[in-house]
């Protein structure tokens, strides 16, 4: 199928071939699937996949990396690197999804994106004594920030937004987005 749409629609078949490339390489290296997310959380909301409002990148990506890390952590059989952060942010989860249980249905979307985070967050302590890739995660960070910084600024001195933003993306989000990865650039 690949190659079909390589042969009718070259371009189109080319970038499906790099996702398809991209998506194995992250399956096996778990350290990659967390540098992907973290380079375009930045502009999580302003990258959608075929005009949905629910499906970005920053959740693929993200799914792929839990993903990545269930199949490493089957494959390695090392033992989970448990600390007191982890307790702390689990824990904050569990109530958030006990009082999800007693709120609004806009609870529920709340308490999935926690979820989300707290589970992003066990696998990235999973790397915490592992110097050059905490190392490669501040250089994505700010590399990705840097990215959105100037197409926030394009969309701005173009006209498309009063305020530098990317598409979709609350500009109050956007600007803390880009203050808490500031120290690292």
């Amino acid at each position: 199928p690949l190659a079909l749409l390589a042969l009718y629609e070259p371009l189109t078949g080319l970038v499906a071939i790099a996702a398809v490339a991209g998506v194995i390489v992250c399956l096996a290296r778990t350290d990659l699937a967390v540098l992907a997310l973290v380079a375009v959380a930045p502009v999580e909301e302003a990258i959608r996949l075929g005009g949905s409002t629910f499906l970005s990148v920053t959740k693929l990506l993200g799914a792929l990396a839990l993903v990545s890390f269930v199949l490493r952590a089957l494959r390695s059989q090392r033992p989970l690197v448990l600390d007191g952060t982890q307790a702390i942010v689990l824990g904050i989860l569990a109530v958030a999804l006990v009082s999800m249980l007693a709120a609004a249905e806009s609870a529920v979307t709340t308490a999935a994106r926690y979820a989300s985070f707290a589970l992003v967050y066990v696998v990235v302590t999973q790397f915490a004594g592992e110097e050059t890739f905490l190392r490669r995660v501040a250089w994505i960070v700010a590399g990705g920030a840097t990215v959105a910084a100037a197409w926030g600024l394009a969309n701005y001195f173009a006209g498309d937004a009063p305020v530098a933003t990317v598409p979709g993306k609350d500009p109050g989000d956007f600007a803390f987005a880009l203050a808490t990865s500031l120290p690292l650039i």
